[in-house]
């Protein structure tokens, strides 16, 4: 029987620099031990709830590159929770009615985005959804905008779930970034009514910060995009490269390199091909199109921590202060001994 035994390392995420999932992929491979007789079959990530497969298919890649993705989604949540905050904090001070906080679907608030048990919740619920009340769990997907049905050609229910499960958990942020511009722009009124009774000027410096900032995305902040908006958009780019609209999902993935969305150009950072030692492009287009989701929305995050520090002064004044934290992520590399041949 094979011994599997563990590599401890870490990963450390400032949440003030650009994040990458190639990036983070590379640090990973980085802590591979260097001994040929030395093998990585898998990842486990105790605070996220990801452990080693030690049964059925394993596939290290997929696998590191599936926990790559729960961790730039544990990072999102790193990024969104103080911006939330001190947008509530002010909001608060300035004497505004808070916002609602709960979120379209399950019973879920905008806390249970920043739980790192999120994702287990979710798979217990959606799981349960799947096997007994299919209907509902569509219902959810439509609320969301993730496209139905989800898989066309895979018959696994286990990884139909599990990306379900991980769709769902990036298109919740997009309830945040609703909520947040719906704040920026309560804050802006409150603070025009301020600075006319004071004189201050804080609505000049925080219409400045929008204009500055996040002008080219306001869209975007009251309608993040969805799945569905991206499947759309990436059919019309197969149309326009290939001149048909309908394509296999091998034509796809050969030509999805060079595909890009107004605004936000190329999506993602992943190099292609995902898995080089497998061929299974209906998987890798949904594993590709739910991280270019999570990219989309750490691209928004990313432009609204600028315009958070852009008003920092106004912040300041009303004595509320934060700071953007670093995260660490303790993994464990699982390993095995291989017997080298005599």
């Amino acid at each position: 029987m094979t011994t599997i035994t563990h590599i401890n390392t870490n990963i450390d995420i400032a949440t003030t620099e650009a994040l990458s999932m190639q990036g983070l992929y590379g640090v990973i491979q980085s802590a591979f031990p260097k001994d040929p007789n030395t093998t990585v079959i898998g990842i486990s990530i105790p605070i996220l709830g990801i452990n080693c497969k030690e049964t059925g298919i394993i596939s290290p890649i997929d696998d590191f590159k599936e926990a790559v993705s729960r961790i730039f989604n544990d990072a999102m949540g790193a990024i969104f929770k103080p911006i939330w905050q001190v947008l509530v904090d002010l909001a608060n001070v300035l004497g505004l009615g808070l916002l609602d906080e709960k979120l379209p679907i399950l019973d879920l608030s905008i806390g249970d985005l920043f739980s790192r048990d999120l994702f287990d919740n979710l798979l217990t619920i959606v799981t349960r959804l799947y096997n007994t009340a299919k209907e509902q769990l569509q219902q959810i997907l439509s609320i969301l905008g993730i496209p139905t049905p989800f898989f066309t050609e895979i018959v696994s229910p286990e990884k139909e779930i599990y990306y379900i499960v991980k769709t769902i958990l990036g298109s919740l942020w997009d309830t945040i970034i609703k909520k947040i511009k719906s704040y920026i722009d309560m804050i802006l009124t409150a603070l025009k009514i301020y600075d006319a009774i004071n004189q201050t000027g804080f609505s000049i410096t925080w219409e400045a910060a929008i204009t500055a900032i996040l002008e080219r995305i306001l869209s975007y902040l009251a309608l993040p995009p969805s799945l569905q908006d991206v499947v759309d958009l990436i059919k019309l780019y197969v149309k326009q490269v290939l001149g048909y609209a309908e394509a296999t999902y091998g034509q796809i993935m050969s030509i999805i390199e060079n595909f890009t969305m107004p605004v936000f150009g190329k999506p993602f950072d992943w190099l292609l091909p995902l898995n080089p030692k497998t061929i299974a492009p209906n998987i890798d287009f949904i594993k590709l199109i739910s991280d270019i989701k999570l990219w989309l929305t750490n691209f928004i995050a990313g432009l609204i921590q600028k315009f958070i520090d852009a008003v920092l002064s106004v912040l300041q004044f009303f004595g509320i202060t934060f700071e953007w934290v670093k995260i660490n992520v303790p993994i464990k590399l699982c390993v095995i001994q291989t017997i080298p041949a005599r």
